[in-house]
Protein backbone atom coordinates (compact mmCIF):
# COMPACT_ATOMS: atom_id res chain seq x y z
CA UNK A 1 0.00 0.00 0.00
CA UNK A 2 2.83 2.33 -0.82
CA UNK A 3 3.05 4.39 -3.96
CA UNK A 4 6.26 6.06 -5.06
CA UNK A 5 6.34 8.68 -7.77
CA UNK A 6 9.75 10.28 -8.21
CA UNK A 7 10.10 13.88 -9.29
CA UNK A 8 10.74 14.57 -12.97
CA UNK A 9 14.26 15.84 -12.26
CA UNK A 10 15.36 12.84 -10.19
CA UNK A 11 18.42 11.30 -11.80
CA UNK A 12 19.51 8.04 -10.20
CA UNK A 13 22.75 6.71 -11.67
CA UNK A 14 22.82 3.03 -12.57
CA UNK A 15 23.67 0.63 -9.75
CA UNK A 16 25.82 -2.34 -10.66
CA UNK A 17 24.54 -5.85 -10.01
CA UNK A 18 28.13 -6.75 -9.10
CA UNK A 19 29.59 -3.79 -7.20
CA UNK A 20 33.35 -3.55 -6.99
CA UNK A 21 35.39 -2.92 -3.87
CA UNK A 22 35.75 0.68 -5.06
CA UNK A 23 31.95 0.98 -5.35
CA UNK A 24 31.58 -0.28 -1.78
CA UNK A 25 34.20 2.14 -0.46
CA UNK A 26 32.50 5.04 -2.25
CA UNK A 27 29.11 4.11 -0.74
CA UNK A 28 30.57 3.84 2.76
CA UNK A 29 32.37 7.16 2.29
CA UNK A 30 29.06 8.81 1.35
CA UNK A 31 27.35 7.46 4.48
CA UNK A 32 30.37 8.41 6.58
CA UNK A 33 30.01 12.05 5.45
CA UNK A 34 26.79 12.19 7.47
CA UNK A 35 27.86 10.33 10.63
CA UNK A 36 31.64 10.01 10.60
CA UNK A 37 32.45 12.80 13.07
CA UNK A 38 30.55 11.34 16.03
CA UNK A 39 33.01 10.44 18.84
CA UNK A 40 32.75 6.64 18.52
CA UNK A 41 34.24 4.41 21.19
CA UNK A 42 35.83 2.15 18.56
CA UNK A 43 35.53 0.93 14.96
CA UNK A 44 32.82 -1.56 15.92
CA UNK A 45 30.63 1.30 17.17
CA UNK A 46 31.08 3.14 13.87
CA UNK A 47 30.23 -0.05 11.95
CA UNK A 48 27.10 -0.53 14.07
CA UNK A 49 26.01 3.00 13.18
CA UNK A 50 26.29 2.15 9.48
CA UNK A 51 24.22 -0.99 10.11
CA UNK A 52 21.63 1.13 11.95
CA UNK A 53 21.46 3.47 8.96
CA UNK A 54 20.59 0.51 6.72
CA UNK A 55 18.10 -1.16 9.09
CA UNK A 56 15.10 1.11 8.32
CA UNK A 57 15.74 0.66 4.60
CA UNK A 58 15.45 -3.13 4.83
CA UNK A 59 13.06 -3.29 7.81
CA UNK A 60 9.98 -4.05 5.74
CA UNK A 61 11.75 -7.07 4.22
CA UNK A 62 12.46 -8.55 7.68
CA UNK A 63 9.43 -10.53 8.80
CA UNK A 64 10.44 -10.75 12.45
CA UNK A 65 11.83 -8.36 15.00
CA UNK A 66 15.01 -6.32 14.72
CA UNK A 67 17.04 -5.38 17.79
CA UNK A 68 16.87 -2.08 19.61
CA UNK A 69 19.84 0.08 18.61
CA UNK A 70 21.66 1.79 21.43
CA UNK A 71 23.58 5.02 20.94
CA UNK A 72 25.65 5.18 24.10
CA UNK A 73 27.23 8.62 24.35
CA UNK A 74 30.55 9.09 26.14
CA UNK A 75 29.11 12.19 27.85
CA UNK A 76 26.18 14.57 27.60
CA UNK A 77 26.30 17.00 24.71
CA UNK A 78 28.30 14.79 22.34
CA UNK A 79 25.52 14.55 19.78
CA UNK A 80 23.90 11.16 20.35
CA UNK A 81 20.39 12.54 19.87
CA UNK A 82 21.57 14.38 16.77
CA UNK A 83 23.08 11.14 15.45
CA UNK A 84 19.74 9.36 15.96
CA UNK A 85 17.89 12.17 14.18
CA UNK A 86 20.39 12.17 11.31
CA UNK A 87 19.88 8.45 10.82
CA UNK A 88 16.10 8.91 10.85
CA UNK A 89 16.18 11.73 8.30
CA UNK A 90 18.52 9.82 5.97
CA UNK A 91 16.39 6.67 6.07
CA UNK A 92 12.90 8.17 6.06
CA UNK A 93 13.12 11.82 5.08
CA UNK A 94 11.79 13.01 8.44
CA UNK A 95 12.69 12.93 12.10
CA UNK A 96 11.87 9.95 14.30
CA UNK A 97 9.04 9.81 16.78
CA UNK A 98 10.66 10.78 20.10
CA UNK A 99 9.76 9.69 23.57
CA UNK A 100 11.42 9.87 26.94
CA UNK A 101 11.96 6.76 29.03
CA UNK A 102 8.97 6.75 31.39
CA UNK A 103 9.45 5.53 34.94
CA UNK A 104 6.31 3.39 35.06
CA UNK A 105 5.13 0.49 32.94
CA UNK A 106 1.67 1.91 32.21
CA UNK A 107 3.18 5.06 30.71
CA UNK A 108 5.50 2.93 28.54
CA UNK A 109 2.47 1.04 27.23
CA UNK A 110 0.52 4.23 26.49
CA UNK A 111 3.42 5.87 24.66
CA UNK A 112 4.17 2.76 22.60
CA UNK A 113 0.52 2.44 21.61
CA UNK A 114 0.36 6.12 20.66
CA UNK A 115 3.52 5.98 18.53
CA UNK A 116 2.68 2.73 16.75
CA UNK A 117 -0.93 3.80 16.15
CA UNK A 118 0.32 6.75 14.11
CA UNK A 119 2.32 4.39 11.88
CA UNK A 120 5.73 5.42 13.22
CA UNK A 121 8.58 3.69 11.40
CA UNK A 122 11.41 5.11 13.52
CA UNK A 123 11.07 5.60 17.28
CA UNK A 124 13.79 7.06 19.51
CA UNK A 125 13.78 6.66 23.27
CA UNK A 126 15.93 9.66 24.09
CA UNK A 127 18.27 10.32 27.02
CA UNK A 128 17.80 7.04 28.88
CA UNK A 129 19.22 7.20 32.40
CA UNK A 130 20.15 4.02 34.23
CA UNK A 131 18.88 0.57 33.32
CA UNK A 132 16.33 0.36 30.53
CA UNK A 133 13.79 -1.98 32.09
CA UNK A 134 10.38 -1.94 30.46
CA UNK A 135 8.39 -5.13 29.82
CA UNK A 136 6.15 -3.26 27.35
CA UNK A 137 9.18 -2.15 25.34
CA UNK A 138 10.52 -5.72 25.35
CA UNK A 139 7.12 -6.94 24.12
CA UNK A 140 7.01 -4.30 21.37
CA UNK A 141 10.53 -5.11 20.21
CA UNK A 142 9.78 -8.83 19.84
CA UNK A 143 6.20 -8.67 18.53
CA UNK A 144 4.97 -8.49 14.96
CA UNK A 145 1.78 -6.78 16.10
CA UNK A 146 0.92 -4.64 19.10
CA UNK A 147 -2.48 -4.76 20.79
CA UNK A 148 -3.48 -2.38 23.52
CA UNK A 149 -6.42 -0.45 24.87
CA UNK A 150 -7.16 2.88 23.19
CA UNK A 151 -6.60 5.67 25.69
CA UNK A 152 -9.91 6.97 27.06
CA UNK A 153 -12.00 4.21 25.45
CA UNK A 154 -13.15 0.70 26.25
CA UNK A 155 -11.77 -0.76 23.03
CA UNK A 156 -8.51 -2.15 21.78
CA UNK A 157 -6.40 -1.47 18.73
CA UNK A 158 -4.04 -3.86 16.97
CA UNK A 159 -1.27 -2.39 14.82
CA UNK A 160 1.70 -3.81 13.00
CA UNK A 161 5.01 -3.30 14.78
CA UNK A 162 7.51 -2.61 11.98
CA UNK A 163 9.40 0.27 13.55
CA UNK A 164 13.14 0.60 13.96
CA UNK A 165 13.84 1.51 17.59
CA UNK A 166 16.78 3.54 18.87
CA UNK A 167 17.68 4.39 22.48
CA UNK A 168 20.18 7.09 23.40
CA UNK A 169 21.88 7.52 26.75
CA UNK A 170 25.06 8.57 28.52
Amino acid sequence: RLYYRPGDRLNVPPISDTPTAADTRAAIKLLDEAVGEFPYEDEASAANTLALMLTPLVRQAVSGPVPLALIDKPQAGTGGSLLAETIAVISSGHTAEMLGAPRDEEEWRKQITAKLSTGATMITVDNVEGALYAPSLARALTARTWTDRVLGRSETVTVTQRATWIATGN
